[in-house]
């Protein structure tokens, strides 16, 4: 008798071993399907990123070159305005744009 029940406690105990498992594993699936998911916005956001600091650079470059044809070609008017010539924001922006 004694046996018996202990052989049903044990039976008891692999079902529910088994259930468990069952739940990790579903569980796992989940979870590794949404780190593909960030690793994949992850690339995705790096290499956004990498085009945008790219177009900053280039933007940098171009008033830097902006700023040093407006002074060989005014240096007076450069030096009031700081630089650039008086409707150049509008310019800039499209340019950043």
């Amino acid at each position: 008798m004694r046996k018996q029940r202990y052989l049903e406690e044990l039976r008891a105990e692999v079902n529910r071993l088994l259930s468990e498992n069952r739940a990790l594993k579903n569980r796992l699936g989940a979870l590794a399907n949404c780190c593909l998911l960030f690793r994949r916005e992850n690339d995705r956001l790096q290499s956004e990123s990498a085009a945008l600091s790219r177009r900053i650079s280039e933007l940098r470059r171009v008033l830097l070159l902006r700023r040093q044809l407006l002074r060989l070609s005014s240096p007076a008017l450069a030096a009031v305005c700081g630089g650039f010539a008086p409707g150049t924001d509008q310019t800039i922006s499209s340019l950043i744009v």
